[in-house]
């Protein structure tokens, strides 16, 4: 039988992305019932800021992760979603007590991971933000307290990423800047078979000269492949990534 290098690499990288699912998961579900109970902030339809999440399918995490983005942001942040043609419903019943929320059809039940990365390189869809920072997150990522302040200057940030010449940063939470994400788009092409949207912007970043901090701030922000000893304001997929004691007490503790 032959030996097939790419089928094997291939197969660790979809066991590794199975045991972030699942650690996620267990992370969710010891802390669902408390984050989905808790009051939800007022939101605003007209704000600075926006946290903008692109989801076509009926996510079980949707609602959770939506109200940790709203629990730990202030009244400047309001809530775009991006849905699908199947789960509409779905998402407005989830936050049917969250007033304001901007809503947009994709037009499509499903995204492939080239349909997203598409999507997120092209003009038409930053056009279609209403703020000029906004912050990118997905089902699989979460805030864990306040801070974004400390963060709004950027022009693209995200967890840092352990290569040698992209290290800032993760797309699946992110925070960017929409003239630095249309002008990359305007410069550079994107080719999808080479790169994912994110490894895209960190390298028009370095081309561009843009705003984008050092590994050692966007570790602040989130994190995603390295670890870090303190609490990050987010983090994307990898729970156990965050080596601070008792995190899951802290963490219930802002929703009481």
């Amino acid at each position: 039988m032959r030996f097939d290098k790419n089928y094997l690499y291939m197969s660790l990288i979809n066991n590794y992305q199975m045991g972030l699912n699942k650690r996620f998961y267990e992370f969710v579900k010891r802390h669902n019932k408390k984050v989905c109970e808790y009051p939800v902030r007022k939101v605003y339809q007209e704000c600075p800021y926006f946290l903008v999440i692109v989801e076509p399918r009926k996510d079980p995490y949707f609602e959770f992760v939506c109200r940790t983005m709203l629990r730990f942001t202030n009244e400047q942040w309001g809530l775009k979603v991006f849905h699908g043609t199947d789960n509409e419903k779905y998402v407005k019943d989830c936050l049917k007590d969250v007033p304001n929320v901007l809503y947009t059809s994709l037009g499509t039940d499903n995204l492939s991971i080239p349909e997203y990365n598409k999507l997120l390189t092209s003009q038409k869809f930053y056009h279609s933000i209403p703020s000029e920072t906004f912050i990118i997150f997905q089902t699989d990522s979460c805030l864990l307290r306040n801070g974004v302040e400390e963060f709004v200057m950027y022009d693209f940030i995200g967890a840092p990423w352990p290569h040698k010449n992209m290290d800032v940063g993760n797309g699946g939470f992110s925070l960017r800047n929409k003239s630095f994400c249309i002008k990359a788009i305007q410069m550079y092409e994107y080719i999808h078979t080479i790169m994912n949207e994110d490894e895209f912007f960190s390298l028009c970043g370095k081309k561009l000269h843009a705003n984008i901090p050092h590994h050692t701030i966007a570790s602040k922000f989130s994190c995603e492949l390295t670890k870090t000893t303190q609490i990050p304001f987010g983090f994307h997929k990898n729970f156990e990534m965050i080596l601070v004691p008792n995190i899951d007490i802290y963490f219930d503790s802002c929703f009481t």
